[in-house]
């Protein structure tokens, strides 16, 4: 290793993580104005008559992150699980004035909001078919798995972990004061595997048995089943529990990240044959997306053709300007987009580049809704990309620039419309939401 590589992995497994702690211990909590305001929020939702479930109702209960939080679960909370087949009571964080704004966006009553403490409460007060805590990578899901714990010994309904990766370092470093706390924390849950601070923090492949801290979600979420959406996250999680001689027992099924369809809400004004071709990426701009090969691919693409390479995401003009790409004319770059304009600039584009290695099984909000939109889309040949067959242009992920210059022009020339049908119609939201019922009513 390098001093340079040495560096970098004492700035990631101490520095980082001990600013994080700091911060953590200086952060506002809600004063006792805003929590009365929360509860009485709370119990005006369970008394109005209007949004009260009928006898007869299918009914869910879901704790998740919520939008304006910018990742991609909390859009497929409000996005994918609202459905006329079922009444859902949503339960998230954020501040009341959002709560009580998505409350408003369901004015048919088939969905209530509450704040995600009030999910203890509900445990005692409703009777749900089942009840769905939705779990990522990332900080903001620790004050949802607490609200769920604190309802448990009272949840009467089928419990499950909606899995959206199978990597949850980041969640548990926010429950812990000091780094070496969160080495003790993962030894506890993992007695049979060999490892060290460092390790946890390194990027794993597929056949690592580094802990993933996907055990200590199961041991204290205490879930029926645990749902993924794909093979390769399911095969990633059984990896991780294998071994666990205390393991509770548990059910891990496949779903799949649902692809919408869209009736488009905005314009997109229709292309003339002399304007440039409009390549996107769209997301977060992480070392994992590749963007410098990216971007390396459409200088060459350039030399041969107009093209513009559109650039979308949560903090991407930071990276942007990190790489110096923002100085050339031919790069579009919109930082932190709002939801509906990030879709504007997906249905402009004439295809996308959406690069990710290594796969932690994390599928992508982004490319199913480019698959909605019928986009063509490159993509690494890995984790649950690898199950879109030939709806998207897989590469491989040590692709080099010439040759994704390559695959972007025949991606470009060759979009089979028919696969991407196929796949909208296989991942349908109506199939997502109909095997969520079939599941429930096992």
């Amino acid at each position: 290793m390098t001093w340079r590589q040495k560096l970098r992995t004492f700035e990631r497994v101490w520095v980082r993580p001990l600013l994080s702690c700091f911060r953590k211990s200086k952060r506002k909590v809600p004063s006792a104005e805003e929590l009365q305001g929360r509860e009485a929020w709370s119990k005006s939702q369970w008394e109005n008559p209007v949004l009260q479930p009928k006898e007869t109702d299918f009914r869910l209960g879901l704790i998740s992150p919520l939008p304006p939080l910018a990742t991609g679960i909390a859009n497929f909370s409000i996005a994918y699980f609202p459905s006329c087949g079922w009444h859902l009571d949503l339960y998230g964080g954020g501040s009341l004035q959002d709560l009580i704004q998505h409350q408003a966006s369901f004015s048919e009553g088939r969905v209530r909001i509450f704040p995600e403490e009030a999910f203890g409460e509900a445990g005692v007060r409703e009777k749900y078919d089942a009840a769905i805590l939705q779990m990522g990578n990332g900080p903001h899901h620790l004050s949802s798995l607490q609200a769920w714990q604190k309802a448990l010994p009272h949840l009467n309904a089928k419990k499950w972990i909606y899995l959206h990766e199978a990597q949850l370092l980041r969640l548990w470093k926010e429950m812990v004061t000091h780094p070496l706390e969160l080495e003790d924390f993962y030894r506890n849950y993992y007695p049979d595997r060999h490892f060290n601070l460092e390790d946890l923090y390194s990027p794993n492949s597929q056949e690592s048995l580094v802990p993933r801290g996907i055990r200590p979600l199961v041991s204290l979420a205490n879930p029926d089943l645990v749902i993924v959406n794909s093979a390769f996250c399911k095969m990633l999680v059984e990896q991780d529990l294998d071994g666990w001689t205390s393991a509770p027992s548990v059910e891990i099924r496949q779903l799949f990240h649902p692809i919408p369809q869209f009736s488009l809400p905005f314009s997109v004004n229709q292309k003339q044959k002399e304007e440039p071709l409009r390549i996107g990426h769209f997301g977060n701009a992480g070392g994992e997306k590749s963007l410098a090969l990216v971007f390396r691919a459409m200088e060459m693409l350039r030399d041969r053709k107009a093209v513009t390479f559109v650039l979308a995401g949560f903090g991407v003009g930071r990276v942007v300007a990190r790489h110096g790409l923002n100085r050339h004319a031919w790069v579009e770059v919109h930082d932190s987009p709002s939801h509906p304009e990030l879709l504007r600039l997906m249905a402009s584009v004439d295809g996308a580049i959406q690069l990710r290695f290594p796969s932690q099984g994390e599928s992508s909000g982004v490319v199913n809704q480019l698959l909605g939109m019928g986009k063509p889309i490159i993509v690494t040949s890995v984790g649950a990309f690898a199950e879109l067959g030939s709806a998207v242009f897989p590469v491989s992920p040590t692709v080099e620039a010439e040759e994704l210059a390559h695959v972007i022009q025949e991606m470009l020339e060759k979009r089979d419309a028919g696969a991407i049908r196929e796949i909208q119609i296989r991942y349908g939201l109506d199939a997502f939401q109909q095997t969520l019922a079939d599941w429930a009513k096992d």
